[in-house]
């Protein structure tokens, strides 16, 4: 028989609204979709395929007697709201529940792929793509896949007001299957039994999937293969469409330009030909940010330059393209499996603006990485792995590579013509290219012309002064101490060693507004004047809380602040400082702004000893500057 059936409890535990499964993807539930479908159907692509996997999500209307077992539905509906009259919540989503199970047609949002493999073991059979999806919690197998049809599957559930979804296939084996299924509370049938809070559209007995094709509801039934994914009750907004586009467009960049992905959103197409226009109107309004129009120019600039290790430790090969300019975000975008993004790799220490987009190609270094990721695809964890001593080094050692790739660019640029503002007005304002004609008119008074006028640029100094203090080293681990490259807790980490965030990656001496004074003319801007120090001492207090101790001897008395830069290969930025002390009398420094602390007395003859904690935990060399207010 056909209809709903929701399994007994048999005195097993209940399950009420806030599922766990559900609840994770409540924050960003469109977003969210759009990636775990999106992946998902990538994974499923028919090898045979000559075109990219194409993803369409549509909004539809359904009448309400379309809906399969409309009238038991219902009744289950009631049933859950009676189970808790004295929960507001319950009463509140099973109200509107019963008002959309009651309307005259039921929002949906249909999602429908094309040139994939469809689900696979709809007879049954565990361990299958359909079992999982429609059977199984928390499954995680999918070797080398971007999905796995794990907490993933629940996204589609955070969209749907009545936590309803249908399923239909027609698979490579040319075989249809459909099934519907519900997550809500347990409940007392009808019968008086105490049933489980998931249920299950389709043959009855053993809870199994319609697979007989004149029995699938015609608005779902596949006339190709591939699959439809029906939310049933769908929490239309008034931005839907722009939200998918935009999660499209952040996280499939790569997949969509490398034509391995075309989706479709409402009357908008994303494929490879009008993914840049589309990224451009995305990007237009001020309030946006993100950083896709960037890593989209890397991607296709010639003036991008692409590094590619043939096979990293043995895994595989990976690669990376850099593009250097003004205004790029310092950022890289990790790219694995099919082509989606799972972070933005960030906090590079280099005065050089860049982007940049990994790519793990290799079959086996892109299993590693998918082996870190957590259930929100969103970074790479060590700890996640079966040996997390030998995931965290081999992770340390692939964000060094990039670092390395970065570094050759800052230094290939650091050699290259550098335009001078202000050199135009010592110059003439016409300038005759053709070869002079030898004077015939001797005159003692002419002056001759110099044979080459060279230009020497020396990089800007931060302070007039500045005592430089090597730290010894923090750490053993290498230079990822901390941050992302050590447990990848968040994708925008912080990488350990030559990589130190500041926050604002404004190079020291640049002008960050909390520096010494530019000579800009304001007379509102503070101005320092150096402080000659008779002798310094930097050292590391506890590398894993991010202290360090600075000792100095000025040679005057007076009020003074502190700069604190982080040195590296080829620049240097104010680090970020999260508080200071005193270490003689105890008493706090306030923090005035990114690398600068202060004001605190100090006397001529008398060494400062001062306690600095580091926004992060990381492992460098210090510059000092003391000034006098």
């Amino acid at each position: 028989m056909v209809g709903w059936n929701f399994p007994p409890n048999a005195d097993g535990e209940d399950e009420d609204l806030n599922n766990p499964g559900i609840e994770s993807f409540k924050n960003t539930p469109l977003t969210s979709l759009a990636r775990e479908i999106c992946q998902n159907s990538l994974d499923a692509r028919h090898p045979e395929a000559m075109a990219p996997v194409e993803v369409h999500f549509e909004v539809v209307d359904i009448p309400v007697n379309d809906f399969p077992g409309i009238d038991d539905f219902r009744g289950i509906l009631g049933l859950c709201k009676a189970s808790r009259p004295d929960s507001h919540k319950f009463q509140q989503f099973f109200d509107k529940a019963e008002q959309i199970a009651s309307s005259d047609a039921i929002p949906c949002l249909l999602i429908s792929d094309f040139n994939t493999t469809g689900l696979r073991g709809a007879n049954g059979t565990k361990g299958t793509d359909w079992y999982k999806l429609t059977r199984t919690v928390g499954s995680s197998d999918k070797s080398g896949g971007l999905g796995s049809f794990g907490i993933g599957k629940f996204a589609p559930y955070a969209n749907s007001d009545l936590r309803t979804v249908f399923y239909s296939t027609l698979n490579s084996d040319d075989q249809y299957a459909f099934q519907g299924v519900a997550r809500l509370v347990t409940h007392t049938a009808s019968s008086g039994e105490e049933t489980r809070g998931t249920g299950y559209f389709g043959v009855r007995e053993k809870n199994r999937p319609i697979l007989t094709r004149s029995k699938i509801p015609t608005f779902l039934l596949r006339k190709n293969i591939g699959t439809n994914i029906l939310v049933a009750g769908f929490k239309r907004r008034a931005q839907w469409e722009a939200e998918i586009i935009r999660a499209v467009v952040d996280s499939f960049f790569y997949a969509v330009m490398h034509e391995k992905l075309v989706v479709k959103a409402g009357g908008t197409m994303i494929n490879h030909a009008s993914l840049p226009s589309i990224v451009e109107a995305s990007y237009q309004d001020q309030r946006t940010t993100g950083n896709t129009p960037a890593y989209l120019d890397a991607l296709t600039s010639s003036d991008a330059k692409e590094f590619i290790n043939p096979d990293f430790e043995g895994l595989g090969q990976i690669s990376l393209k850099i593009l250097s300019g003004k205004n790029l975000p310092k950022r890289v975008a990790m790219i694995r499996g099919s082509g989606m993004k799972i972070f933005d790799k960030g906090h590079f220490l280099t005065p050089l603006r860049f982007a940049g987009v990994f790519n793990a190609v290799g079959e086996k270094v892109d299993s590693f990485l998918k082996s870190l990721e957590p259930p929100q695809h969103d970074s790479f964890e060590a700890q996640r792995a079966d040996s997390p001593p030998e995931a965290k080094a081999r992770l340390n050692r692939l964000y060094t590579w990039i670092r390395e790739c970065v570094r050759s660019i800052a230094e290939s640029d650091v050699e290259e013509e550098t335009e001078i503002e202000g050199v135009s007005k010592y110059l003439p304002d016409d300038v005759d290219d053709s070869p002079k004609k030898p004077s015939t008119t001797p005159s003692d008074e002419r002056e001759e012309a110099a044979d080459e006028i060279r230009f020497i640029v020396k990089p800007r100094e931060a302070f007039k002064e500045r005592v430089t203090a090597t730290v010894a080293p923090a750490s053993t681990d290498g230079d990822d101490a901390t941050g992302e490259d050590e447990e990848g807790v968040d994708h925008n980490e912080v990488d350990g060693g030559d990589d130190i965030s500041t926050g604002d990656d404004t190079p020291a001496g640049e002008g960050s507004g909390d520096g010494a004074s530019s000579g800009d003319g304001s007379s509102n801007a503070p101005v320092y004047l150096p402080v000659h120090l008779k002798s310094q001492r930097v050292f590391s207090s506890d590398s894993a809380a991010g202290s360090y101790v600075i000792t100095f001897e000025p040679e005057s008395d007076g009020e003074g602040t502190l700069f604190l830069s982080a040195i590296g290969e080829v620049g240097q930025e104010l680090v970020s400082i999260a508080q200071a002390r005193l270490i003689d009398t105890g008493a706090s420094v306030p923090v005035i702004g990114p690398g600068h602390i202060g004001p605190f007395a100090m006397q001529s003859g008398r060494k400062t000893r001062l306690e600095v904690k580091l926004s992060t935990a990381v492992r460098c060399a210090l510059g000092v500057a003391v000034h006098a207010n």
